[in-house]
């Protein structure tokens, strides 16, 4: 199988192992030579990054080859929880990975302010891109970091795993067939505690996330909602509540797609 679409495997396999549980990976028997493996590095190496790791180094067509983060704790965390050896080589500044370690794939997870320079960074070197959600956050980057990836002929991917869960495939196939017949109103709903559950960490501070929760789990719903429905927006309204945080933390919006339906 040619070096690309190994590295499409490798890196989409990412994409539905975040959590624990969502997939399970059975590595083919034998060993594969070095040279045969996908080559894969991180860019930031906090909590999220962990199950990505175990799941990579559970498939013999994957090589770990370079960590980074700006944080020793955390570097020093990962190596120690996910067994991480002396042959994974590891970095302060991912511009220095970049530029002394071959890859065929990377991983972004670091804050999401930081994720179009990472991103655009990996493409310009022709390498393939897998980043924690949200991929960026204004649409301006948006475009500019699709229309890279297409000049590049690079894989650039979001992790959202629930594209692989099959309760939602299988709701995504029922509405293709018409089962459900003409979708006029779709309403979802996630509940979680972003006032307490995310105080003191960077996640508050919105020139590291560039947002609260609807920006950052809650884009998890609007992505399913979009992709299960095949619908496309046409307005978007919502009311937002911060709670004297610099973030949101409550939100509820209301769409109207382009068939009309709310």
């Amino acid at each position: 199988m040619p070096r690309d679409a190994r590295c499409l495997a490798g890196v989409a396999t990412l994409a539905y192992g975040c959590y624990n549980g969502a997939v399970a990976v059975f590595p083919a028997k034998g060993v594969v030579a070095l040279a045969d493996k996908v080559r894969i590095g991180f860019i930031g190496v906090g909590g999220i990054a962990h199950g990505h790791v175990q799941r990579l180094k559970a498939r013999p067509d994957v090589q770990i080859v370079a960590i980074t983060d700006t944080s020793k704790e955390s570097i020093a965390r990962i190596r120690d929880r996910q067994g991480l050896g002396p042959e994974v080589a590891e970095f302060s500044d991912y511009r220095d990975m970049l530029a002394k370690v071959e890859m065929d794939g990377v991983v972004i997870a670091s804050p999401h302010t930081v994720h179009f320079e990472q991103s655009m960074a990996c493409l310009e070197k022709g390498i393939h891109v897998l980043t924690e959600k949200p991929m960026v956050c204004t649409q301006d980057h948006a475009k500019k970091l699709l229309a890279k990836a297409e000049e590049k002929g690079k894989i650039l991917m979001i992790s959202y795993q629930r594209h692989y869960f099959p309760e939602f495939g299988y709701i995504k196939q029922r509405i293709e067939e018409g089962a459900l017949g003409k979708l006029t109103f779709v309403s979802a709903l996630q509940g979680q505690d972003w006032l307490r559950g995310c105080r003191g960490t960077w996640r508050h501070t919105m020139e590291l996330s560039g947002g609260g929760q609807l920006n950052d789990s809650g884009s998890h719903l609007v992505d399913i909602i979009l992709w299960v429905t095949g619908l496309q927006a046409a307005e978007v309204f919502s009311f937002i509540e911060n709670f004297d945080v610099p973030v949101d933390i409550n939100s509820a919006t209301s769409i109207r797609f382009t068939n009309g339906a709310l």
